[in-house]
């Protein structure tokens, strides 16, 4: 999230106001030397490539081109992906020079975005009916034949 203090990049904490505002994208809420300067949004994204492929051509193809509307419409600036897996060999995937640059890609990210830099999640241990049917309608595009736990 934006920075917590002048040059940071620590999160913020979880229900402060500084946080509320930032994740509502209302910049007028927060203090002046906490609003973004750059002139692009660069995310980088952290995911096994083994496990999301298809999560990912989803993103490229459906949210991306809408967060780079977004951006450019509502605050003029560019949003920017880094997804250093994406069209990779999977052989080159531990290459210790693609970790290197995977870290200098990561810092860049952490130094130059007007906004959030880094996406990382961890999957629940379970999931609703009701969360499991917008995920199920992105897998059935890629896979006539795919199956859902019942339950």
């Amino acid at each position: 999230m934006w920075p917590s203090r002048v040059g940071s990049r620590q999160p913020c904490p979880r229900e402060s106001a500084l946080r509320r505002a930032a994740i509502s994208g209302n910049v007028l809420a927060l203090p002046p030397h906490h609003v973004p300067t750059g002139r692009s949004v660069r995310v980088f994204i952290c995911a096994n490539p083994d496990d999301t492929e298809a999560e990912r051509n989803a993103l490229k193809e459906h949210v991306y081109p809408k967060l780079r509307d977004f951006c450019r419409e509502n605050y003029g600036i560019e949003f920017q992906v880094v997804d250093l897996y994406w069209g990779m060999d999977p052989e080159e995937w531990d290459s210790p020079d693609l970790q290197r640059l995977r870290m200098k890609l990561l810092e860049d990210c952490l130094q130059t975005s007007a906004g959030p830099c880094f996406v990382h999640s961890k999957l629940p241990f379970s999931l609703h009916d009701v969360s499991v049917k917008p995920i199920r309608l992105v897998g059935d595009l890629h896979s006539e034949k795919a199956t859902w736990p019942q339950g």
